[in-house]
């Protein structure tokens, strides 16, 4: 597998190619593999529901290059990072029900967030969750190594200045991230929107999530792009 890095200031936004699967890379300095847990209790069944039908797997194709990240469905738009499908010349999206291709498409400007339009989806729009805390549990899905749906059972860990080209602020989560997570939504109990994965941290691979203002507002002013024409 081909793996893509942006470099951030403190952080690496990841974005897989899936054409072969290795096994997970070790977590820098730790010389053991990182542990993706699945949510099993009965506590997050619930959640992991929700999840389950609202993720869904964004595969886009930039002129050759393949790239794999996560989205999430609000009323009929699909939230994810812009670096997933940046110079895209085809999206399409993987649900339960199979693949649908993706025909417009909008980014934010300044902020890793991108929106992705008509493909007939369509959900609840998603409620979201400004006053979360430290300590908090949550829970994302994603594709991890281009691999199948995981579901994450998580804690936030703190607030962090961003970087340069980060967010004012993101949250830091207490698990590791891995390439094909990007553009995960991180959801708490109440299955609220608190933010979107976009990169991890150099240090220890720990996920890094602008918060949901920072989403809800990049979606609000977003402008359309087009597809690449390779």
């Amino acid at each position: 597998m081909r793996v893509e890095a942006w470099r951030i200031r403190g952080a690496v936004a990841l974005g897989a190619a899936f054409v072969v699967l290795p096994a997970p890379a070790a977590v820098p300095g730790s010389g053991e593999t990182t542990a993706i847990p699945r949510v099993e209790t009965p506590t997050d069944a619930t959640v992991a529901a929700w999840l389950d039908a609202r993720v869904v797997r964004v595969e886009s194709d930039a002129c050759g290059r393949r790239l794999v990240g996560a989205g999430v469905l609000s009323g009929s738009t699909i939230i994810t990072n812009r670096h997933v499908v940046a110079g895209a010349s085809e999206v399409t999206v993987v649900d339960r029900d199979g693949a649908h291709s993706v025909r417009a498409m909008r980014f934010a400007t300044g902020i890793d967030v991108a929106v992705l339009e008509g493909t007939d989806l369509w959900a609840e729009p998603i409620d979201r969750n400004d006053g979360a805390a430290p300590g908090a549990p949550v829970w994302t899905r994603g594709y991890p190594d281009a691999g199948p749906a995981v579901t994450v059972a998580s804690n936030l860990r703190r607030r962090r200045m961003g970087g340069i080209a980060d967010p004012a602020q993101v949250w830091e989560l207490d698990t590791a991230v891995r390439p094909g997570q990007s553009g995960s939504p991180v959801i708490d109990s109440r299955r609220r929107l608190v933010g979107l994965i976009y990169a991890s941290s150099f240090e220890d691979d720990a996920g890094l999530a602008m918060d949901a203002s920072t989403v809800v507002s990049g979606v609000a002013t977003a402008s359309a792009v087009p597809f690449s024409d390779c």
